[in-house]
């Protein structure tokens, strides 16, 4: 279903449209007279319900997902077993919304309140020792998904909210990898100007963060020393220092160049260059 056809049923009256009985008392959080607040996505469409003095985020697919069911019925069990303090609950509902053109799944999850990660980075970017702080916990974070044998697929600043303590958690679990879909492939290929522009489909494992987090830790050291890299290379959530053709070519590209430059931080942009 379209957008417009998602928020004409849930305009209509949560009560009809949702299965879940918890939403289906709520409220949909509008932006404006009949103007619901959304975020989009790749395979989904994101509401947000308050309901029992809580806010959840309602996310109702507008693309098809190669075996939705089977990679949610992995993940939540995963997630439930793990109980990782970077997730939120979230429930699957393969019948969750009715729209006019038939019943369609859906996914709870509780609401994730914080900046995302470029946001936070935007406001702290002068602010050394924060952004080195942020940095520890992009590494704590990376290395216990890889404990657990989790990877999120698709690390990215709009993926990473930052909580009170730097707290870092995960939004978006539609390309999670988990042990139990080790025989399917990657639903999707991630943010591309965070993703080594080698990465295809049959590339899923517990090992794909690997290239997000590597390329986020050498971004935050660089602009631990230089923020004003920030403003030079119009980094926000769709980029942080460096972009897709960037890794496609690191010897032409002008910023490996300049991050090459920057004293203590040579070998490791050479580093991210050669992988």
């Amino acid at each position: 279903p379209s957008f417009t056809e998602y928020t004409d049923a849930l305009l209509a009256g949560l009560g009809t449209a949702l299965s879940d009985p918890l939403l289906r008392r709520g409220t949909l959080r509008l932006r404006g007279p009949g103007l619901p607040v959304v975020h989009g996505g790749t395979y989904a469409l994101t509401f947000v319900v308050e309901a029992d003095d809580r806010k959840y985020a309602l996310r109702c697919f507008h693309k098809e997902l190669d075996a939705l069911p089977l990679r949610y019925e992995a993940i939540t069990r995963c997630l439930g077993r793990i109980r990782s303090p970077h997730f939120a609950d979230c429930r699957f509902q393969p019948d969750g919304i009715r729209t006019e053109s038939g019943r369609y799944p859906v996914v709870r999850m509780d609401w994730v309140d914080g900046p995302n990660l470029a946001a936070f980075v935007a406001e702290h970017r002068h602010d050394a020792k924060t952004l080195l702080e942020l940095r520890f916990a992009l590494r704590r974070l990376a290395r216990h998904l890889r404990a657990k044998h989790v990877a999120h697929g698709d690390i990215q600043p709009s993926n990473l909210i930052v909580q009170d303590g730097l707290q870092l958690r995960l939004i978006d679990y539609d390309g999670l990898y988990v042990p139990g879909l080790a025989p399917l492939c990657s639903a999707e290929l991630g943010q591309r100007n965070f993703q080594h522009p080698g990465r295809r489909a049959r590339h899923f494992d517990e090992g794909i963060d690997a290239f997000p987090f590597a390329l986020l830790d050498v971004a935050l050291h660089a602009l631990c020393i230089r923020p004003d890299l920030w403003e030079l290379t119009g980094s926000g959530t769709d980029a942080f220092l460096l972009r897709e053709p960037d890794f496609a070519d690191p010897a032409r590209s002008v910023v490996f160049a300049q991050l090459g430059d920057i004293p203590g931080l040579e070998q490791r942009v050479r580093n991210l260059a050669a992988i």
